[in-house]
């Protein structure tokens, strides 16, 4: 009889033990390893950050950071105009021979939060402007209505009519709801649903997995959305770090696909990687300065080396900006110059803006002047106008030129607001109410393709 609790054990007919001695003669074929380190690195351009001084309004810069033709997701800091509208997308036909990805988890309702609309302010809920239920979902977007457009981009995923191996139509809506949560002032919610897709990668990108089939599958992710992951991954506390590691990851990605293209002689290829590589290099730069480590912000880009011109006069405009921030600005002065002197707006803009930090306000007001006649369309310049006027005492005259900002529906970017409820703070003790009569004032302007809808925290309510 068995023992009582033990099971008898089965062995497959015509199986043999293999001894010692035979065990010693099997020989296992090495397999060839690659590394990342195998992969030549080269040094990635940087991204700073605005380094104004806070509570007091702030001037505005341009960045010109170079993008991808896809969509551009993340807000930057330095640029007064609200980011791109997300494009809508176009149902296509699976074809069984195109490479298909399943994704199940982006089409679960318990996915996606409810867009509360206590955040949004009282006279853009109120308006006559509010879109109808029906409205498509292209023109939500052309017109601005992000947080709608969020709805509808959540409505399309959980409806049941798309096929979960249709990964083409899932990423499209899918990058759109995340971008018009960030656009809409909701990154938290962004962040938590940006999750699932973020442990997909990680699954995918493991060393578990064949080469070539996990490059196949994050090759169906498009690169924007990709970024945007990387870029509300890192809102999660604690994963600032982490972040900076996904972006080197994804550079290498970036150098293996551009040195492909250029074996493969694919000028238009490599040229995109290469500028993908370099607008990475801008964003490694943006995390360490959000980190506050400014001397590694500062080793970073100086350890640049390349001779494209558009790309030094780039990173001479974000040393000259970190420079300022840290109160180096004989260091500042010294990058400016570099700068080409063909640049008729950039150039003067950073030398009014060392002047500011200088405590030279008339100084700035008159090199901000002259541009400003020369330039009176351009808002950037009218913008740091105004502020420079608010710092020299000139309340009146900032006021009304900020002001005219307003009047024009596409002038209107958070920038601008933030400044002008700020001097409304600093200018009368009713601030509360002209704060409100402002808001008034913009959801009677009407949607925008920059957004239309405010939350109440941007009127600083």
């Amino acid at each position: 009889m068995e023992q009582s609790g033990t099971l008898p054990v089965r062995t497959r007919p015509h199986s043999r033990q293999v001894s010692s001695d035979e065990r010693k003669r099997i020989t296992i074929q090495r397999r060839s390893t690659k590394g990342p380190l195998d992969i030549d690195d080269a040094p990635i351009p940087p991204s700073l950050v605005d380094p104004t001084p806070s509570g007091l309004p702030t001037p505005a810069i341009n960045t010109n950071l170079p993008t991808s033709p896809d969509i551009q997701a993340q807000p930057t800091l330095l640029s007064p105009a609200a980011p791109q509208a997300p494009r809508s997308p176009s149902v296509r036909s699976i074809s069984p021979a195109r490479p298909q990805i399943d994704l199940p988890f982006l089409l679960s309702p318990t996915l996606y939060n409810p867009m509360p609309p206590r955040d949004v302010a009282a006279p853009f809920m109120n308006s006559k402007h509010q879109p109808a239920p029906d409205t498509p979902l292209n023109e939500l977007l052309s017109r601005g209505f992000f947080r709608h457009a969020a709805d509808r981009a959540a409505d399309d995923l959980t409806s049941g009519m798309i096929s979960s191996f249709d990964h083409e139509t899932i990423l499209q809506l899918y990058q759109i709801r995340l971008s018009c949560l960030v656009l809409a002032s909701r990154p938290d919610f962004a962040a938590q649903e940006a999750r699932p897709l973020l442990e997909w990668i990680a699954r995918n990108s493991g060393p578990q997995r064949p080469q070539q089939e996990r490059q196949g599958d994050l090759r169906l992710v498009p690169w924007d959305l990709r970024l945007l992951l990387q870029r509300l991954q890192t809102l999660a506390p604690g994963d600032s770090r982490r972040g900076v590691m996904a972006l080197y990851t994804l550079g290498s990605e970036c150098r293996a696909r551009a040195l492909a293209s250029q074996k493969a002689d694919n000028p238009s290829a490599y040229q995109l990687w290469t500028s993908r590589l370099a607008e990475l290099g801008l964003r490694v730069a943006s995390e360490l300065i959000e980190m506050h480590e400014y001397d590694a912000a500062l080793r970073h880009l100086d350890s640049l080396s390349s001779g494209k011109e558009p790309l030094q006069a780039s990173l001479a405009l974000h040393k000259t900006l970190l420079y300022l921030r840290i109160g180096n600005i004989v260091a500042a002065e010294h990058t400016i110059s570099s700068i080409s002197s063909d640049d008729k707006i950039t150039k003067p803009l950073l030398t009014s803006l060392a002047q500011l930090a200088k405590g030279d306000y008339n100084a700035a007001v008159a090199s901000l002047s002259s541009l400003h006649e020369t330039q009176p369309e351009n808002e950037l310049v009218t913008t740091n106008l105004a502020v420079c006027y608010m710092y020299a005492g000139e309340q009146e005259k900032a006021h009304t030129l900020i002001s005219s900002l307003v009047e024009k529906k596409e002038n209107v970017f958070p920038g601008l607001l933030f400044n002008l409820v700020t001097m409304y703070e600093l200018r009368t003790e009713r601030a509360v109410e002209k704060k409100t009569q402002l808001a008034v004032k913009i959801a009677e302007l009407g949607p925008s393709e920059r957004g239309w809808e405010r939350v109440g925290g941007e009127f600083k309510l």
